[in-house]
C-alpha cells in the first residue's frame, strides 16, 4: 500500500498492491481501515488510540455495533440510536413530549371546537330568529323616523318660504316708505321754490339783465355828464378869466360883460349837470343793490334747484326700485302672507339634525344586525356539514393514535432490542475488565458495568461511581476498561494499539501498576507506546 499526501485531503492519493503479484489491487479503498476493522475513524480512535488525558471511553453506536459483531458495511449509518431518535421525532409529529402540540392534539382541539360549534348551532338558529325580529323593529323605527324627518323638512321648507315672503314684504314696505318720503320731500321743495321764486330762475336772470342794462345806461350818462361838466367848467373858467381881463383893462367892457354872462350860463349848466349826475349815481347805487339782491336770490334759487334735482333723482330711483320690485314679485300674494308657523327656522334645523342622528344610529344598528344575521346564516349553513366533519375527524384521530401507537411500540421494541444487544457483549467486557483490574489489585473486587460502560465498584458494601475515586486510580480503572473494550471489539482481528504517553498523571506506584497491565495486554496485541520519560517505561 502506498499513500501520497497532498496539501489537502482531496489531493491525497491511495494505491494498494498485491504482494504476491506486485499488481495494483482493488480489494480495498482509501477507507481500508474502516473496511478491515468494521468501524469508522472516530470509533477506532476511541478504542485503539489512547492519547494523554483521554483514557476514558466515550461510547457510540458504531462501537456498540462493532461489539455486537453486526456491522456489515461502512454505509450502514442507520444505527440504533439514530433509529430511536428518528422514531422519537416522528412521534413528536403526533404528540409533543411536553405540553400540548402535535397533530393529535390539534385534531382533538379542532374536534372540541366543532362539537362546541355543533352544540351552539341550535342556539344560533334561535338567535337568528331574534335578530330578524329585531331587524323588523328597527326597520319600522327607521320608517317612522323618515316620516317625521319628511314632515319636519316640509315644515322647514314652508317656514323658509314664509320667512322669505315676510322678508320681501318688509323690504317692499321699506321701499314704499322711502318712495313716499322722497315724493313728499320733493313736493314740499317744489312748493317752496314756487312760492319764493314764482318766476323761477329765468325770471331772476331776466331782472338782473334788465337792472344791469339800466345801470349801464346810467353809468354812460354819468360819464357824458362828467365830460360836459368838465368842458363847461373849463370853458367857463377860461371865459370868465378872459372877460374879467377885458373889463378891468377897459378894453372891451361890453364883450367882457357878455363873456361874464356866458360864464354864468356855463356855471349854471355845470351845476345842473352835477345835480343830474348825482341823481343818476344814486340810481346806479340802487340798481347795484337790486342786482346784488337778485344775484343772491339767483344763487339761492340755484342751490334750491340743485337740492330739488337731487331729491328728484332720489325720487326717480325709489320709484324705479319700487316698480322693479313690483314687476318681479306678486305683491298681492306677499300681502296675504301671515306668520302661521310660529316655530323658528333654527329650532326646525336643530330638530332635523336630531332626527338625522337618530336615523344614523338606527341605520348603524340595522347594518350591524344585518351583518350578524349574515354571519349566523353562514354559520348555520356551515353547521349542516358539522356532523360529517366531526365523524371524519374522529376517524382521523383514531388513525393518528394507531400510527402513534405503532411508532411508540417500535421505539419500545428497538430500545429493548438495543439493551438486549448491548447485554450480549457486556459480559465479555466485564470479564476482560476484571482480568486487568486484578493485575492492579490482587484482591477480588465487586464491580458493576452497565451497557453505557459506566463502572461502579463495591467499597465496604457501597457501590461507588468512578468519580468518587482519585484521578490516578480513575486512570487505572479507565485503562483496564479500554483494554477490555479492545478485547471485546477485535476477536477476529489483531489491531495495533497506540499509546501516546497516557500515564503522565500517575505517580510511581500507579505507573508501575499501569505498566503491569500494559505488559499483560501486550501478550495478545502489538503496542506502540510513546513516552517522554524513562520513569514510565
Amino acid at each position: 500500500m502506498k499513500d501520497f499526501f497532498g496539501k489537502k485531503q482531496s489531493e491525497d492519493i491511495f494505491k494498494l498492491y498485491d504482494l504476491s503479484t506486485n499488481l495494483e489491487s482493488s480489494d480495498f479503498t482509501e477507507n481500508i481501515g474502516e473496511e478491515i476493522f468494521k468501524m469508522n475513524k472516530s470509533a477506532y480512535e476511541r478504542s485503539t488510540y489512547i492519547p494523554q488525558g483521554q483514557i476514558q471511553i466515550e461510547m457510540e453506536d458504531t462501537l456498540s455495533a462493532k461489539l455486537g459483531n453486526v456491522l456489515e458495511s461502512d454505509n450502514d449509518v442507520n444505527t440504533s440510536e439514530e433509529a430511536i431518535k428518528r422514531l422519537n421525532e416522528a412521534k413528536k409529529i403526533y404528540i409533543k413530549d411536553r405540553g400540548k402540540g402535535g397533530l393529535i392534539d390539534e385534531k382533538k382541539e379542532r374536534l372540541n371546537r366543532l362539537e362546541r360549534t355543533l352544540e351552539n348551532s341550535k342556539s344560533d338558529e334561535e338567535t337568528l330568529k331574534l335578530k330578524e325580529i329585531k331587524l323588523n323593529e328597527i326597520n319600522s323605527q327607521i320608517k317612522e323616523q323618515e316620516e317625521v324627518r319628511d314632515r319636519n323638512q316640509k315644515l322647514l321648507s314652508e317656514k323658509i318660504e314664509q320667512d322669505r315672503k315676510i322678508a320681501k314684504l318688509e323690504t317692499y314696505s321699506a321701499i314704499v316708505n322711502k318712495f313716499n318720503q322722497t315724493k313728499e320731500t320733493l313736493d314740499n321743495m317744489e312748493k317752496i321754490i314756487n312760492n319764493k321764486f314764482p318766476g323761477g330762475l329765468e325770471q331772476i336772470e331776466e331782472k338782473i339783465k334788465t337792472k344791469q342794462g339800466e345801470k349801464d345806461i346810467l353809468q354812460k350818462q354819468v360819464k357824458t355828464h362828467n365830460k360836459l361838466s368838465n368842458i363847461f367848467l373849463s370853458l367857463g373858467v377860461l371865459l370868465g378869466i378872459f372877460s374879467l381881463i377885458l373889463i378891468f383893462a377897459n378894453l372891451q367892457k361890453i364883450i367882457g360883460i357878455v363873456g361874464i354872462s356866458i360864464t354864468l350860463i356855463f356855471t349854471i349848466t355845470v351845476i345842473i349837470l352835477n345835480k343830474n349826475k348825482n341823481s343818476k349815481n344814486q340810481n346806479i347805487k340802487d340798481l347795484t343793490k337790486d342786482i346784488q339782491t337778485l344775484e343772491e336770490d339767483r344763487e339761492e334759487a340755484k342751490a334750491q334747484l340743485n337740492l330739488f334735482n337731487s331729491i328728484l333723482q332720489q325720487y326717480e330711483a325709489t320709484k324705479n326700485e319700487k316698480e322693479i320690485f313690483e314687476r318681479e314679485n306678486n305683491i298681492e300674494d306677499l300681502k296675504k302672507t301671515n306668520n302661521a308657523i310660529e316655530i323658528s327656522e333654527t329650532e326646525l334645523k336643530e330638530k332635523s339634525i336630531e332626527i338625522n342622528n337618530k336615523l344614523d344610529m338606527l341605520l348603524d344598528n340595522k347594518n350591524q344586525i344585518k351583518n350578524q344575521i349574515e354571519i349566523l346564516e353562514n354559520q348555520i349553513d356551515e353547521n349542516e356539514y358539522l356532523e360529517t366533519d366531526i365523524e371524519n375527524l374522529k376517524e382521523e384521530i383514531v388513525n393518528l393514535n394507531e400510527k402513534y401507537g405503532t411508532l411508540s411500540k417500535a421505539e419500545e421494541l428497538l430500545k429493548t432490542a438495543k439493551e438486549s444487544f448491548s447485554s450480549s457483549y457486556l459480559q465479555d467486557m466485564i470479564n476482560g475488565f476484571n482480568k486487568y483490574l486484578k493485575v492492579i489489585d490482587n484482591e477480588n473486587m465487586d464491580t458493576n458495568v452497565d451497557i453505557n460502560l459506566d463502572v461502579k465498584i463495591d467499597v465496604n458494601g457501597m457501590q461507588k461511581e468512578i468519580k468518587y475515586f482519585s484521578a490516578g486510580y480513575k486512570d487505572l480503572i479507565y485503562i483496564c476498561m479500554r483494554f477490555s473494550l479492545i478485547n471485546a471489539l477485535f476477536k477476529d482481528e489483531s489491531p495495533f494499539v497506540v499509546l501516546d504517553d497516557p500515564f503522565v498523571n500517575l505517580d510511581e506506584e500507579k505507573t508501575k501498576k499501569a505498566l503491569d497491565v500494559l505488559n499483560e495486554f501486550s501478550r495478545e496485541y502489538q503496542i506502540i507506546y510513546f513516552v517522554c520519560n524513562e520513569s514510565r517505561i
